[in-house]
């Protein structure tokens, strides 16, 4: 004959709850995973000694988003940029690194004195810029020589490659791959604290508070008596006794002594998947101490709810 023993039960519900908790946290892992690689994050960590124009447009095309230019000679194009407000942001300098030329998007406040009057030579230039291609530039650039930008393209004159020194955005980068680290840091964290505290049933605040009623193991061993001898009603989720009623619920569990239990109902809410797919309406077994609900239990089976209120109406009759 198989005995009950509620220290199994409760060390099921632990595992069921680290499971639960350990795929939230790998649901979020991957939506971050997603963010960096779908949304196609910088990576301010690998900033590129540029030497040779070919190997730069060699590593943006492997995925290299920055780049260190030291000493170089800009020339002015001619070409700037406005705000709505007609204040200069950038004005377009090119340079030659090894055998290629690249635009230089520069700083209107490190283009001279007057930024509508920029510097036409920029000597001895060194400078950090995030690597990019504009197809807007391209466009007005191919409109002023009278080519299709498919035409510039070809004539490999200029790269299509940027190099923005005005649009850096290295420390936003920074910010939000320290926060995206200390997030995934915190959840591998925040993973084996729940193992740490999951491990032993005693370590659960519900287990914790059967100390009111004498000491835990003395409890636990007076609940699988009542079990075996006083069992009132028996399902996988809930077990009444002449004393408790014990539930348990996907990593949760309520164990009391029915005579705090104040009222029982039943009440149909909506049922949610990770608390946000709405899946329709279910029956719920709502438990009461006071006023509060202090556990609720799904219930897939009338006949067995009006069973329970049953079996809880005569006890506190």
């Amino acid at each position: 004959m198989n005995t009950y023993e509620v220290r199994k039960q409760i060390q099921k519900e632990n595992k069921n709850k680290l499971i639960g908790e350990i795929g939230m946290v790998l649901f979020l892992l991957v939506i971050l995973c997603c963010i960096v690689f779908v949304g196609r994050l910088s990576n301010p960590f690998h900033v590129l000694d540029s030497k040779n124009g070919k190997d730069l447009v060699k590593e943006y095309e492997a995925g290299t988003d920055y780049v260190k230019v030291r000493n170089a000679t800009l020339e002015f194009t001619g070409y700037y940029k406005e705000d709505k407000n007609n204040n200069i942001l950038y004005n377009c300098y090119a340079t030659v690194i090894g055998e290629e030329k690249f635009f230089v998007f520069v700083p209107a406040k490190r283009s001279g004195k007057d930024p509508k009057d920029p510097d036409k030579t920029l000597s001895n230039y060194s400078f950090t810029a995030r690597m990019h291609k504009d197809s807007e530039l391209l466009s007005v650039v191919a409109k002023d020589y009278e080519l299709t930008v498919e035409e510039l393209v070809e004539t490999d004159v200029i790269s299509t490659i940027v190099l923005d020194e005005a649009d850096l955005d290295l420390t936003r980068m920074y910010i939000i791959w320290i926060a995206l680290i200390c997030v995934i840091l915190l959840c591998i964290l925040y993973c084996i604290i729940s193992y740490v505290h999951l491990k032993s049933i005693y370590k659960r605040k519900e287990i914790l508070e059967l100390q009111k009623y004498g000491p835990i193991d003395e409890v636990l061993d007076a609940i699988n008596e009542e079990v075996a001898n006083h069992l009132v009603f028996d399902s996988i989720a809930l077990k009444i006794t002449e004393q408790y009623l014990l539930a348990f619920r996907s990593g949760k569990v309520y164990i009391q002594k029915c005579k705090y239990i104040t009222n029982v109902l039943i009440t149909s809410k909506v049922k949610k998947a990770y608390g946000i797919v709405k899946l329709g309406y279910e029956n719920f077994l709502q438990i009461y101490e006071g006023e509060q609900v202090v556990f609720e239990l799904p219930m897939e089976n009338e006949i067995e709810a009006k069973e329970i209120l049953e079996v809880m109406n005569r006890k506190k009759q």
